[in-house]
């Protein structure tokens, strides 16, 4: 039998070092890559929302704000109050006139 050639013990140190010196090289790589995708995430994240937040009040509020004019307004203690799509006071005052709660839905002539 031939015999393999034992190891000498710096040789055994020298492949375990490098063996460790690419583990930690490996391993700072994959960090590295961990962190950068965390950083893309949180500025990514950040500027969605920044637009969720933002893009409504720039397009939205001039809409609004045109649409205003149209909607009929209620002078509520010295304040101006819009009133969207609720009845007017005198149409809810004209409704309690025609319906009464003792005849139901028949109108009471006026």
């Amino acid at each position: 039998m031939s015999e393999q050639p034992n190891p000498t013990p710096s040789s055994s140190l020298e492949d375990s070092a490098a063996e460790e010196l690419r583990l930690a090289r490996d391993t700072n790589a994959v960090m590295h890559s961990m962190y950068r995708m965390i950083r893309i995430s949180f500025w990514t994240k950040l500027i969605f929302w920044a637009l969720v937040i933002i893009l409504p009040v720039v397009f939205i509020g001039p809409i609004v704000k045109t649409l205003q004019s149209f909607v009929p307004v209620v002078q509520v203690g010295g304040q101006t109050v819009p009133v969207f799509g609720l009845p007017q006071v005198h149409e809810l005052e004209k409704s309690l006139h025609v319906y009464t709660p003792s005849q139901g839905a028949e109108p009471v002539p006026q």
